[in-house]
């Protein structure tokens, strides 16, 4: 992606939701300016998710140290969910004016099997320990 796009995405008016597309499990390239304008992006209350560009396979923020900068500009998990599924489940949450925080919360949360979890019943914690990220070394997580 160039500059240039990203910053007119910057521009929309009334801009409320916006999927990536990232390399393998959530990864995408460590340029500077990217992640200046999606944490803009994010403190306006744009919902940002994160998914991957193969057609098998989950996202897993965090796993690598390329995904930590999104987790830290308020990018989205989008797991293992199709790019449909991520879309429309999009397009219903902001349909039903949800507000960021409820949006983040029901988009980490599988409604109708349209998502795995990955240790869905532990806490956030827990689950980031378990997994060994590199997240949590910087203490943050994904999850």
């Amino acid at each position: 992606m160039r500059e240039e796009v990203m910053n007119a995405y910057l521009n929309i008016p009334n801009l409320r939701g916006l999927v990536l597309k990232t390399y393998g499990a959530g990864n995408a390239p460590k340029l500077p300016w990217l992640y200046e304008r999606l944490k803009e992006l994010s403190d306006r209350g744009v919902v940002i998710i994160n998914t991957t560009q193969c057609s098998t396979g989950t996202v897993d923020m965090g796993r690598y140290d390329t995904s930590l900068q999104l987790i830290e500009a308020g990018v989205l998990n989008g797991h293992d969910m199709t790019l449909e599924a991520v879309v429309t489940k999009l397009m219903f949450l902001l349909g039903h004016n949800y507000d960021k925080q409820r949006i983040c919360q029901l988009m980490n949360t599988s409604l109708v099997g349209e998502v795995t979890l990955p240790f869905a019943l532990q806490t956030d914690e827990e689950a980031c320990l378990q997994r060994g990220h590199l997240a949590k070394v910087r203490g943050i997580c994904a999850d």
